[in-house]
């Protein structure tokens, strides 16, 4: 066994620049938004909680059968409680002064591209759909 030496100062240096952190999205504030969000976790928690015999008994079958659920969840608490990336709401929002109009949003949900991107195929999916024959 031969032991090394080790300095700990000149090893181990901190880095004296602050980290870019990146700031979390806020919910849109309506009540339908706030409530979807606070019942989210307890939705989830209550799905796990229900099938809790059969998780522990065989936990890969039981999640494949809960990730329907939970993709659902999940889907419609970004469609109801997150803003569009890029949209006013996504911004830190300020209280408009008397008499000021409220500027419209170029940058607004374009409903086309949100229904293409949902539901177009993906290129492998596009793959796979060429070996099937519908007759």
């Amino acid at each position: 066994m031969s032991s090394t030496l080790v300095r700990e100062g000149s090893s181990q240096q901190v880095d004296s620049k602050p980290n870019a952190s990146i700031a979390p999205v806020a919910v849109i504030d309506t009540p339908l938004s706030k409530s979807a969000a606070l019942l989210r976790p307890s939705l989830i928690l209550g799905l796990l909680a229900l099938r809790f015999n059969a998780l522990v008994a065989d936990p890969v079958s039981t999640l494949q059968l809960a990730l329907p659920a939970t993709a659902l969840i999940q889907v419609l608490y970004a469609i109801i409680c997150l803003p569009v990336a890029g949209s006013q709401s996504a911004k830190a929002s300020r209280k408009p002064r008397p008499g000021e109009k409220r500027k419209v949003d170029p940058n607004g949900p374009n409903t086309i591209s949100v229904w293409l991107s949902l539901f177009s195929p993906s290129p492998d999916m596009r793959e796979q759909l060429r070996g099937w024959s519908f007759h």
